[in-house]
């Protein structure tokens, strides 16, 4: 995948197939700085947006991940209902009907932690 954040790539991965251990304890010390590639922002949503649109490659990060993740790792992965849902997302780029099922999924902003509303825009534009 290109243009995906290592993180979250792992964290998923890791929380799919598992289980993910918090460890309090600061290990590495981390900077932020005006060049970073990844990082706090102070864009607001539109602009986000539109650099999304204008730039297919930042374009579809998370159904790109599910579909990715789905592929690699399904057997992994010990709840067939994550399985079926990383399945749906991840066609939900390609498939209309994946992409009406990733509309109306209740549980999908609990995964995300965005509003409700901003996924729905982001599914029904093909930015998710």
């Amino acid at each position: 995948m290109k243009k995906r954040i290592h993180d979250v790539w792992v964290g998923m991965t890791a929380s799919v197939t598992g289980r993910i251990i918090y460890d309090p304890e600061a290990r590495i010390q981390y900077r932020q700085h005006e060049n970073n590639v990844v990082g706090v922002r102070h864009e607001s949503v539109l602009k986000t947006w539109k650099k999304k649109i204008n730039d297919p490659e930042l374009r579809n990060g998370r159904s790109m991940l599910a579909e990715e993740i789905s592929r690699k790792f399904s057997d992994l992965i010990p709840d067939q209902t994550i399985r079926d849902k990383l399945k749906v997302y991840g066609d939900s780029r390609t498939h209309w009907k994946a992409r009406l099922k990733t509309l109306f999924d209740p549980d999908l902003s609990r995964y995300s932690g965005e509003p409700r509303w901003q996924l729905m825009i982001k599914i029904i534009a093909g930015l998710f």
